[in-house]
């Protein structure tokens, strides 16, 4: 982990929720009380079960946010990238209920709580993008979470694919890319095993849906993948 000190001015996550409706004052106050990190692949950024008095920002790169299940099978809930907020879920004691590891070079800004709830309480606009954020995210992740007990593996798969695709790149783009995640981090986002992975992604990559070599991804028929996945 090394530290950084990015302006929240010039940051390319400017028009997040908690910095596009913050006023000039506040984006200053944030930008003086921030605490920046970047983190190499495989670092944690928060533990579950920890405390942490306050809140990360994704300023770039891409994490997975994680729980640890029955026998501490981890199961991956989702994949935070720029713009994604992080901490936020806590108990009723302040402990974390997530992990979050990164899974290539991710750059992080920390404010404390005490920060953090000043800047809620003082800007209307804030509390409220950073509220529907939220109610965005919790309604994504039960809709996921519903939608993937309904499907088979190769469904499931196909499913993990646009998820991917949709962290790394705007929707239905079609140029390849870099995936930094390994086949049982992509099992674990939808409970299944990496053997049951690669065998669905070599079985898509036949039948010319995608390229995959290596890490590199691309999607070639965007329409028959969304069909494979019940979308």
């Amino acid at each position: 982990m090394k530290k950084e000190d990015p302006s929240c001015f010039t940051c390319s996550t400017r028009y997040c929720c908690i910095l596009k409706n913050c006023e000039r004052q506040y984006l200053e106050f944030v930008d003086n009380s921030k605490f920046c990190m970047t983190y190499r692949k495989g670092q944690p950024i928060i533990r579950q079960g920890t405390y942490i008095d306050g809140v990360y920002f994704i300023s770039s790169g891409v994490a997975k946010v994680f729980v640890n299940g029955y026998r501490g099978q981890p199961l991956i809930i989702s994949l935070a990238k720029a713009g994604s907020v992080l901490g936020h879920s806590t108990d009723e004691l302040g402990k974390q209920q997530i992990s979050v590891t990164a899974v290539e070079e991710t750059s992080v800004c920390f404010i404390e709580s005490k920060e953090y709830e000043d800047i809620c309480s003082r800007n209307a606009g804030v509390r409220e993008d950073l509220t529907k954020a939220f109610q965005r995210e919790l309604n994504q992740m039960h809709t996921r979470m519903i939608h993937l007990a309904q499907l088979n593996v190769r469904e499931k798969v196909a499913e993990a694919l646009l998820h991917i695709v949709n962290t790394y790149l705007s929707e239905y783009s079609k140029e390849p890319f870099e995936v930094n995640l390994s086949r049982k981090d992509i099992g674990d986002l939808i409970g299944v095993t990496k053997e049951q992975v690669s065998k669905t992604m070599a079985e898509l990559k036949k039948e010319r849906i995608i390229f995959v070599s290596g890490r590199t991804l691309q999607i070639l028929n965007y329409a028959k993948l969304r069909s494979i996945a019940c979308l």
